[in-house]
């Protein structure tokens, strides 16, 4: 359980990270800034907030290159990523009896659909290495876009 819900807290960094680089990019400070915060808040499918970010960067900074290039690395982890998100957010955590072959005692299944089609059918099954392992590139993502956020101009 305790894997599973420190997963998906680092998630929940990765988007606090791109609403600051959407504030910065788009608000300038003070109240511009906060008037972006809040705009970027009310919308809640990740896919949409992703391409706000994308769109105010390609805006904001149509000929650095260096920006651009950047960005474009981050988006698209950010959108391989979300598919990962997307599993945890929608896995059970359960217990077997006995063990699974590797020890565990402990797994979690989903009931999100693109992940069922994409192993026929057969609801996919993660033990807390592999969560933890998801979680560890949530966490990376989000120290990345940090990076990013601080090399925006102001």
């Amino acid at each position: 359980y305790a894997a599973l819900g420190w997963a998906i807290s680092q998630w929940a960094v990765v988007e606090l990270w791109m609403k600051y680089i959407y504030s910065r990019t788009t608000g300038g400070s003070g109240t511009a800034q906060a008037s972006a915060q809040v705009s970027f808040d009310v919308v809640i499918n990740f896919n949409t907030r992703l391409n706000m970010v994308d769109w105010a960067i390609q805006t904001r900074f149509p000929n650095n290159t260096d920006i651009l290039t950047r960005w474009n690395a981050l988006k698209n982890r950010a959108t391989k990523r979300a598919g990962a998100r997307n599993e945890l957010a929608h896995f059970s955590v359960m217990q077997t009896n006995p063990p699974l072959p590797d020890g565990s005692t402990i797994f979690a299944i989903t009931d999100h659909w693109p992940s069922i089609v994409k192993h026929n059918g057969d609801p996919p099954k993660l033990v807390r290495t592999q969560i933890v392992s998801k979680g560890e590139s949530f966490a990376k993502l989000a120290n990345d876009l940090l990076s990013f956020y601080d090399s925006l101009p102001h």
